[in-house]
């Protein structure tokens, strides 16, 4: 368990950094090679975060 980048929280590692959820992962980031980094995994994010399957897509 960590705590969580944006809210504190204790929640598991994901993929994507300490985050606990779509909206803490979804946040300004402080610089802005950090911020196009959010923005290139942002797909698969949502995905994780979400819950999707592999190769599933939403409209």
């Amino acid at each position: 368990m960590v705590l969580c980048e944006c809210c504190g929280q204790p929640c598991p590692w994901t993929p994507f950094g300490a985050c606990c959820s779509w909206d803490c992962f979804d946040r300004d980031r402080s610089s802005v090679e950090e911020q196009q980094a959010m923005v290139e995994a942002a797909p698969e994010a949502f995905a994780f975060f979400m819950g999707l399957p592999p190769g599933e897509r939403i409209e």
